[in-house]
């Protein structure tokens, strides 16, 4: 790094930053992250294409990649203009960068135009409003009719900023399905708020790009294809950020594989076009496969929703397969024979019942195909067996023309990147590796409790959950809510919400649960009402930032290992078998305990306490090994409710106190004025 970048990035992070927050503090680790990344990133260096930074909770990773990156983006917009591509895993993350990142950044002058690329699912389709007769609420229909006239973005985050949270299961029926092609063939097309927005995430003119994994993905897959399509998003900009890269793995997966649902396949049935001969046999076969998954929901608990394919599943696929291909050589026959305005709409149709057969011979085919089951949303997907050689090409494609700065809090296990690098298919001399020290005083600020008597998580009796339900009680009664309750699935939290929010309705505090809203609404009531508690899955164990004292205290409601029999685990296991609990298993289950653990502590003012509800921490053989990578980070652990109770108490006062002594000490002048 020469003395010219050099002192400009010192001058940011040592003046301007602390001027801008208004605060003498710096943080080292920050300086140390953004001067790592300046020096990957100088046109001198050019042996390696990828830097990994593993960055703690606190370090401020956000600013430390993009004050560099866009530094860099600086020097030389003439001969050399780079620009930077920021994916995330969360949408909560990109909220955040927009609102407070981006503002800071303008000011600072390294920022001129920054855009956010979300996800398609997460805009307003007009189309869908008025097509879907199920949207009975004439009032709904008028507000969101409103909004396609007058929206800027498309967002729904801009609808419910206007209007109040969208429940997802509404949401649903309005967000934006179609295809590129089907967008411009819409008659709304020319008006669409989504797709006005959505046409500029290609724009030369976004210095700053920030967007979603899958959107990253699906634009290099989209260049790695024969012939090559349009990408969404960039993929050659120069600098690229990965950040929450433990979830990057995963989300190459949702982009690569093939799926029917439940609901796709019964609008097939539905369609006009399909013969009608064949709708009777098609939908008791639906019915079936339905019915199967339905079953297997009520008796299956998985952090990522993946189960092996049942046999009657297997089975009714083979029926399925016979009908679809009857169904196509009918459609097709019947498409020569019709007059030459309806082809458009009837090759559409071809095209799909092709797709879903293609899928479902997928679903059929093991020895090219991993097949799995999802069952929250009734889905069957597949990916090929040569998926870690997939995504090898889709990192080479992107390093070939870019710098990737790969980050996270939480890729390595006791310190060592192995796991991750294993994963990733990366050999350890071709990338450089950074592993930053932690910023907070875990040892004063938090206590993981796991209580002494404790039933077994993997028996799911009803002793269990009474015993679950049983702490909970004590926990949101000791810490009045302000609790985040981290469950493994989505089928569990159904069971046992309606018992939680009796406990809440019982402390006079609010119930938040998953699906009620988006992430970003949820986020915000739960911030604004101090002493509410919020159930959630998923995306709540990463991205999910709430300083101060709205949030105190974060429950597991068991170690969140995958499924032993988990597909996708098995797939990028491969190789590993003899030590796959090892080098798989155990890593994945410690990057989402690492990830839910780090929703507590997000400020040096911030304490309380994770409660696991999970024996294994202390009578399992890798025990040692959770508690060993926490003790290191600073964390004490306590098997004593009293401990708890004390520590809380203690941390109350504290804060209570500093509250006070900065009221006091405010000038006089400030008491007049308000």
């Amino acid at each position: 790094m020469t003395a010219s970048r050099e002192s400009q990035l010192l001058n940011i992070f040592e003046n301007r930053l602390p001027e801008f927050y208004n605060t003498k503090d710096i943080r080292t680790n920050q300086v140390q992250m953004a001067v790592d990344i300046a020096t990957f990133l100088h046109p001198s260096q050019k042996q390696k294409k990828i830097l990994i930074v593993e960055a703690p909770v606190g370090t401020g990773k956000s600013l430390g990649a993009l004050v560099p990156s866009l530094l860099e983006c600086s020097m030389d917009r003439v001969f050399n203009p780079l620009r930077v591509v920021y994916a995330t895993a969360t949408i909560n993350l990109q909220g955040q960068l927009m609102n407070s990142e981006v503002p800071l950044l303008e000011e600072l002058g390294l920022v001129q135009n920054a855009i956010l690329a979300k996800g398609k699912s997460h805009y307003y389709c007009h189309k869908e409003t008025i097509s879907n007769r199920r949207l009975k609420d004439s009032h709904l229909v008028s507000k969101l009719s409103k909004f396609y006239r007058d929206g800027l973005t498309g967002h729904r985050d801009e609808y419910e900023n206007e209007n109040g949270e969208v429940p997802n299961v509404l949401w649903d029926k309005v967000s934006l399905k179609a295809s590129k092609r089907e967008c411009e063939r819409c008659n709304y097309y020319l008006a669409c708020p989504s797709i006005q927005h959505r046409n500029r995430f290609l724009l030369p003119s976004n210095d700053l790009l920030i967007t979603n994994h899958e959107q990253l993905i699906r634009s290099a897959i989209n260049r790695l294809q024969e012939p090559p399509f349009p990408p969404i998003v960039p993929i050659n900009p120069g600098i690229i950020v990965i950040d929450e890269a433990h979830h990057f793995l995963e989300n190459f997966l949702s982009q690569t594989e093939r799926s029917i649902s439940i609901r796709s396949l019964t609008e097939i049935q539905k369609t006009s076009r399909f013969p009608h001969r064949l709708k009777d046999s098609f939908g008791r076969i639906i019915n079936n496969i339905s019915k199967i998954l339905s079953d297997e929901s009520e008796s299956c608990e998985s952090l990522q929703g993946r189960y092996p394919l049942a046999t009657e599943i297997k089975d009714n696929l083979g029926k399925l397969s016979n009908i679809l291909e009857t169904a196509i050589d009918r459609v097709y026959f019947q498409s020569e024979n019709r007059v030459a305005g309806h082809l458009d709409k009837e090759d559409d149709f071809l095209d799909r019942l092709e797709e879903t057969l293609a899928s479902v011979r997928n679903l059929l085919n093991e020895k090219q195909y991993v097949s799995w089951m999802t069952l929250d949303n009734l889905e069957l997907s597949s990916i090929p067996v040569n998926f870690p050689t997939k995504f090898k090409e889709m990192i080479e494609l992107l390093s070939k023309n870019n710098k990737i700065i790969v980050m996270s809090g939480t890729l390595t296990t006791n310190g060592d990147f192995t796991a991750f690098l294993n994963q990733w298919r990366l050999p350890k001399d071709s990338v450089e590796t950074t592993s930053l020290t932690h910023s907070f005083q875990y040892e004063k600020q938090a206590l993981i409790y796991v209580p002494s008597q404790l039933a077994d998580p993997r028996k799911q009796d009803e002793f269990w959950f009474e015993d679950q339900l049983n702490h909970y009680e004590k926990l949101l009664t000791l810490t009045h809510g302000r609790t985040l309750l981290l469950s493994t699935s989505k089928a569990h939290m159904e069971q046992i919400s309606e018992r939680i929010n009796e406990i809440c309705m019982t402390l006079g505090v609010s119930f938040l649960k998953q699906e009620q809203g988006s992430v970003e609404q949820l986020t915000k009531q739960f911030k604004n009402d101090e002493t509410s508690v919020l159930l959630g899955s998923g995306s709540f164990f990463s991205g999910f930032s709430i300083p101060g004292t709205s949030l105190v205290s974060v429950v597991f409601t068991r170690l969140p290992f995958p499924v032993p029999d988990d597909p996708y685990l098995k797939l990028i296991g491969a190789g590993f078998e003899d030590v796959f609990m090892a080098e798989v298993t155990i890593p994945y289950m410690m990057t989402k305990l690492n990830q839910g653990v780090g929703r507590l502590i997000r400020d040096i003012g911030d304490y309380g306490v994770i409660t696991v509800l999970d024996p294994r921490v202390f009578d399992a053989s890798y025990g040692e090994l959770i508690r060993s990578d926490f003790e290191k980070k600073g964390y004490r652990f306590t098997r004593s409710l009293v401990e708890v109770e004390n520590f809380i108490s203690d941390k109350k006062t504290i804060w209570f106190t500093g509250i006070l002594h900065s009221l006091l000490t405010l000038p006089n002048q400030y008491f007049r004025s308000s």
